[in-house]
């Protein structure tokens, strides 16, 4: 998937409070033709509805990268906001992924997708 595809497919998530069958099927593939083939294990549609297994799919595609979460939880839609940086300490990052969602694993879903754009797949 194109880096402007990846980003059009991270805003839609960040504009939904559903991510349908389709957009999960379509940012599992993205994830995986840019992680490393021993790392992709893991990496389907229905991970993307746990926080954990979102936190392990980072982990696998941005290792030694920072996650910082932030936000409200509310009954059915929070106010989540997931950043993943190269460096927890510096502000000063070449690319970050920020990612805004009612749900909480969708937030990191969407950052991780803005992560990648930026970067080159392996």
């Amino acid at each position: 998937m194109a880096d402007k595809d990846l980003q059009r497919l991270a805003e839609v998530i960040d504009d939904g409070r559903v991510l349908s069958g389709k957009r999960a099927a379509e940012a599992a593939a993205a994830i995986t033709e840019r992680v490393a083939p021993a790392k992709r294990a893991g990496i389907t549609p229905s991970a993307f509805l746990d926080t954990d297994e979102m936190i392990l799919i980072v982990d696998h595609a941005l290792p030694g990268w920072s996650i910082t979460i932030d936000g409200v939880a509310s009954e059915r839609d929070g106010h989540w906001v997931c950043v993943l940086r190269n460096s927890g300490g510096r502000d000063n990052d070449a690319f970050v992924g920020i990612g805004k969602c009612p749900r909480l694993p969708h937030a990191i879903l969407s950052a991780l997708l803005k992560a990648l754009a930026f970067m080159k797949p392996d």
